[in-house]
C-alpha cells in the first residue's frame, strides 16, 4: 500500500452515484484518553493545561500560545442497533449539538464514520447520503497511545460524513438508516431492527480550547481538552486532551513537523502518566456501559 488515498471531491450535497469514495486524509487528529476522575474540575483542566505548556517548552518542538478558558457545553448521542451491528463493523452513528444557557446553538451535527487501522480499508467505505444534503467529508488519521502502555502511539483511520442539515430525518429501523447511507446496506441486518440510543446513555461533554500549538511548515492546531460525563447520573465517564491539523493532501504532510507533533504526543504521555488511561477510547466506553460483548477492538 503506497499510503495514497483517492483525490477529495468536499462536500457537494450530490447523493451517491457512483458507488465509489473521492476522499483523501486531511486531518491528523492527536487524542490522548485521560482518567475522569483526575479531569472533573474546573481546576483540574487547568493544571493539565500547564503540563501542556510545559511539555512543548521543554521539547522545543512546538510553539505554545495559551488561551482563556472558554467553557461549551454540548450533548454526544450514539446510535446503533440492540446488538450494536453498527460499532461491531467498525461503523459509529452519531449526533452532537451545543448548548448555551440551556438552549441549542447552532444546528445538530449528525455524523456516520467508519474506523478502521488500516487506511485502504478506511479509504474504501463510501458513506455519502442518498439524499441532496450539505454535507463534509472528514478523513481523518487518529493518533492514539498504545493499547496496554504509557508513551507509545498507533493510528486509526476515521472517514466520516458530517452534516448539519435540519431536513435530515433521523432513522429510526436499519431500513430506513440504510436508505440514507448504502454504506451500510451490507451488513446483513434485519431491515426492521431498530435503532436507538446506545445503552439508553446521553453524554454531556464539557470542553474548552487551552491553547495553541504549532509544529512548523503550517501544520498547527488548537489544543482541547474534554469531560465526558453520564447526563442522568453526572458521573464522569472518559476526559481527553486532543489537537487536530488540517492540511490539503496527505502526501504533502511535511513529515519533520509531523514527527515534532509524535514527539509532542508521546512526551506528554511520559510527563503525566498518572493522568492517561489506555486501552480505551471515549466512544468504547459509551459501547461498554452496558456489560455487552463487543467485536471492535479499535
Amino acid at each position: 500500500m503506497s499510503g495514497k488515498t483517492p483525490a477529495s471531491a468536499g462536500g457537494s450535497g450530490k447523493p451517491v452515484t457512483d458507488g465509489h469514495p473521492a476522499d483523501e486524509v486531511q486531518y491528523l487528529e492527536v487524542k490522548l484518553i485521560l482518567l475522569p476522575e483526575r479531569m472533573s474540575s474546573r481546576k483540574a483542566f487547568g493544571e493539565y493545561a500547564k503540563l501542556v505548556r510545559h511539555a512543548a517548552k521543554e521539547l522545543d518542538v512546538a510553539q505554545f500560545r495559551e488561551l482563556p478558558p472558554e467553557y461549551k457545553v454540548r450533548d454526544v448521542l450514539f446510535y446503533d442497533t440492540p446488538t450494536f451491528d453498527l460499532y461491531n463493523h467498525s461503523f459509529i452513528l452519531r449526533r452532537r449539538t451545543y448548548y448555551v444557557e440551556g438552549w441549542p446553538e447552532g444546528e445538530t451535527e449528525q455524523t456516520l464514520k467508519f474506523r478502521h487501522p488500516e487506511l485502504v480499508h478506511a479509504a474504501e467505505v463510501d458513506g455519502r447520503p442518498t439524499v441532496e444534503v450539505p454535507y463534509t467529508i472528514k478523513f481523518k488519521e487518529e493518533m492514539l497511545p498504545q493499547r496496554d502502555e504509557v508513551g507509545g502511539k498507533r493510528s486509526l483511520y476515521s472517514h466520516n460524513l458530517v452534516t448539519y442539515s435540519p431536513d435530515l430525518m433521523w432513522p429510526k429501523t436499519f431500513a430506513e438508516l440504510t436508505e440514507l447511507f448504502p454504506a451500510v446496506g451490507h451488513l446483513g441486518v434485519s431491515s426492521k431492527t431498530r435503532v436507538s440510543l446506545v445503552n439508553s446513555l446521553a453524554v454531556e461533554e464539557v470542553s474548552t480550547d487551552v491553547g495553541e500549538l504549532h509544529f512548523g511548515h503550517g501544520l498547527e492546531a488548537k489544543a482541547n481538552l474534554a469531560l465526558w460525563r453520564n447526563r442522568g447520573t453526572q458521573e464522569p465517564m472518559s476526559a481527553e486532551f486532543a489537537f487536530q491539523c488540517k492540511f490539503q493532501r496527505y502526501d504533502d504532510l511535511h513529515q519533520k513537523s509531523k514527527k515534532k507533533a509524535e514527539h509532542f504526543f508521546v512526551y506528554l504521555q511520559e510527563l503525566a502518566r498518572d493522568w492517561v488511561q489506555t486501552g480505551v477510547t471515549k466512544t468504547a466506553l459509551v459501547y461498554r456501559a452496558g456489560g455487552a460483548t463487543l467485536r471492535n477492538h479499535e
